[in-house]
């Protein structure tokens, strides 16, 4: 159903936030457009001065066809993780031959209470702790994060099987160090590659207790450009280079999470519609990127899905098909295109 009839005779305020109903999905569609963004190319630590140029950006999906960064924010429990590719471009990714086979693959996996992790690597804004640089010009660059998700960390290490504190934020990128692809990166940061592709799954277990203190946990992904230069402050952000918002609490001791896309002219907007956050049980949560449709679809798979661990493969149809097979509650919303 379209997002504006759900929302008919049912949206209200509150927290300075709208809202109309709870879904178990959120369709976007005509995701994609061309245009350009100011990407970062210098910071000067002494100045503080930022200087960008013009990027270009075309092709399905754009801009979220180029590589992009997880970010969770606490308080927030993951209990698994992974990032699943086409399967030839996972085997580009490694280096082999094109696939054979179809569908997604495994490129890169998370279980905490196994510790085991694969394909990606652990990241925060703690530059100068360990790991990265401080600059009183910027601040912190990214750095290794250590196993609580509280400060730097001299070397990668693996998250904890534990609750992200409250304000925390944790970043995965893939395990391959940055090379031009990245694009610039500053200067005695930590550069590791987002996940590539204008089609990929994004599959993840995960918790939302409540806290005492801020309390606002968040899934969001972000243009990798972001982050490589500085996440808050010097960066494409603000020219449009792309954000997605895939499960965010706006305001503090809130039991609901909004979705909202964030970029270059009409690929911004976000659903009234909202899921239910996880405080007392483990979803599990599907992104799923669709590049000949032009959508982006978020799943809350847990009604019909076992609590199974995580395939090395899946098609599509293993994150997508249960929404039309069951009752889930389903919303549509129209990006302006």
């Amino acid at each position: 159903m379209s997002s504006q009839q759900l929302c008919a005779g049912m949206s209200f305020q509150e927290g300075g936030n709208w809202y109309c109903r709870p879904v178990d999905s959120i369709t976007y569609t005509n995701v994609g457009t061309s245009g350009q963004y100011d990407e970062v190319v210098k910071m000067d630590d002494t100045t503080g001065k930022c200087e960008t140029q013009p990027r270009s950006f075309s092709g399905p999906m754009a801009p979220f066809n180029e590589p992009m960064s997880l970010h969770f924010r606490g308080p927030l429990h993951l209990k698994q993780l992974a990032v699943y590719l086409p399967a030839d471009k996972q085997k580009a990714l490694v280096g082999a031959c094109k696939a054979s086979s179809p569908g997604f693959e495994r490129a890169a996996y998370y279980h905490a209470e196994n510790q085991a992790a694969e394909g990606l690597t652990f990241l925060g804004n703690f530059g100068g702790i360990g790991s990265g640089r401080f600059t009183f010009a910027f601040g912190n660059s990214l750095s290794y994060i250590n196993a609580n998700g509280t400060s730097g960390s001299p070397q990668s290490v693996v998250l904890a099987d534990t609750l992200i504190p409250s304000g925390k934020e944790v970043i995965v990128m893939t395990d391959q160090k940055c090379d031009d692809s990245c694009g610039f990166v500053q200067q005695g940061s930590v550069g590791y590659k987002g996940f590539p592709s204008e089609n990929r799954i994004i599959l993840m277990d995960f918790t939302m207790p409540h806290t005492d203190d801020d309390d606002r946990p968040a899934f969001w992904m972000l243009n990798a450009r972001i982050p490589h230069s500085a996440q808050y402050g010097c960066n494409c952000h603000a020219s449009g280079c792309g954000e997605i918002d895939v499960f965010e609490v706006l305001t503090t001791g809130e039991n609901k999470a909004k979705t909202a896309f964030h970029a270059f002219g009409s690929q911004k907007g976000g659903d009234s519609n909202y899921f239910y956050r996880p405080s007392g049980n483990t979803i599990r949560l599907a992104v799923v990127f669709e590049a000949e449709a032009g959508r982006i679809q978020v799943n809350i798979l847990n009604k019909v899905q076992p609590d199974e661990e995580f395939r090395k493969a899946l098609s599509r149809a293993d994150v997508t098909r249960p929404i039309v097979d069951s009752d889930m509650s389903e919303s549509v919303f129209p990006l302006a295109g």
